[in-house]
């Protein structure tokens, strides 16, 4: 899936150091970053407010597979459930 991220000057020139550093792509280095971040526990977080994100982003991506939905996960719709 392709997106788009607002990355602050210095820490874009971070991560290019470092995935030059490491031989890897920009790419890898963000989802690399990523996996990590989400493999540990959420600090902070309700556990009943991740499964609730969990089970809106499920039934949405449901919906955009059928055929004619729109689907998309909007964050107003997180919001108006208390999700954030």
């Amino acid at each position: 899936m392709k997106t788009t991220l607002v990355v602050p000057d210095a820490l874009y020139r971070q991560a290019k150091l470092r995935a030059a550093a490491r031989n890897v792509t920009l790419r890898d280095l963000f989802v690399s970053g990523l996996q990590r971040e989400l493999a540990a526990p959420a600090a902070g977080a309700e556990p009943a407010a991740v499964a609730e994100l969990a089970a809106v982003y499920t039934q949405t991506d449901r919906r955009r597979r059928q055929p004619g939905s729109v689907g998309s996960l909007q964050r107003d719709t997180l919001h108006e459930r208390g999700v954030s």
